[in-house]
């Protein structure tokens, strides 16, 4: 794992860029505050905002049942898929075949579809190379038709670049868009954080936006994708821990695995 510790510090407290998890879902958050003495804060920096049918079908005109591939790499993407295709009065086919960066983003799938593990596939391990290992394997028995769910914000990122390397056919279908949350700076300034977990550029861009003297705070950062760690080392934005990777798949194990190493 890739860490870079510049202040070694007590955390308390961390504020995950995330909405508040349901109960079960809070679960293993609760286990990792109670073994290593921490407060986790819930508060999203970004707004999603998703684009309506018109607005999807003016600038993505292709037929979406014509995709027999997905993919999919937050909960927010499966969201706005399922919202799109009803409101366009589609029904997803039971043959799709759906590929997740996580198995907790593949779980999400429940909600929407009948699960079917030959019909859904999660990343091992939490990268991208991993995810496209089943890919290709799918591919060379049955080649597909791919869409990559994203936000309208999207630029090349390793998913896409992985996709032209490997020469498959897609498109990718922009859904949402976000935002900066102007509520998070009474958050970001009224709380004494000592660490903060972004998930996207744009939480990024919130963030520094909000405090703009954020890395004279003494105050950890973490960023989990490859789009917004990408947007992190491009910018010259030190980043103390990065995820996922082989050893933290997940950003609650990139915390565990940080804080052991303080």
């Amino acid at each position: 794992m890739n860490i870079d510790i510049s202040t070694k510090k007590k955390i308390s407290n961390v504020l995950l860029s995330l909405v508040e998890p349901s109960e079960a879902e809070k679960v293993p958050y609760m286990m990792v505050e109670k073994k290593y003495q921490l407060k986790f804060t819930f508060f999203p920096l970004i707004q999603l905002q998703g684009l309506s049918g018109k607005e999807f079908k003016q600038q993505f005109p292709a037929n979406l049942s014509d995709y027999t591939s997905l993919i999919f790499t937050s909960k927010n993407a499966i969201e706005h898929y399922f919202r799109i295709i009803d409101e366009l009065g589609l029904v997803a086919s039971k043959e799709l075949r759906c590929y997740c960066s996580s198995e907790a983003i593949a779980l999400h799938l429940q909600k929407f579809i009948l699960y079917k593990k030959r019909k859904v596939f999660s990343s091992e391990n939490g990268t991208n190379q991993s995810l496209f290992k089943f890919i290709m394997k799918q591919e060379a028995k049955l080649p597909g038709k791919y869409l990559y769910i994203c936000n309208e914000n999207q630029k090349e990122d390793e998913i896409v670049s992985l996709l032209r390397k490997n020469k498959l056919d897609f498109q990718i279908g922009q859904m949402y868009r976000t935002t900066i949350n102007d509520q998070a700076k009474h958050i970001l300034t009224n709380h004494n954080f000592d660490m903060i977990c972004v998930y996207t550029p744009m939480g990024i861009q919130s963030l520094y936006h909000h405090v703009p003297d954020f890395p004279s705070r003494n105050i950890f950062l973490g960023a989990f994708g490859s789009a917004a760690v990408k947007y992190g080392v491009d910018n010259g934005i030190h980043l103390d821990f990065k995820a996922p990777n082989p050893q933290a798949p997940s950003m609650l194990s990139a915390i565990e695995i940080f804080i052991k190493q303080l």
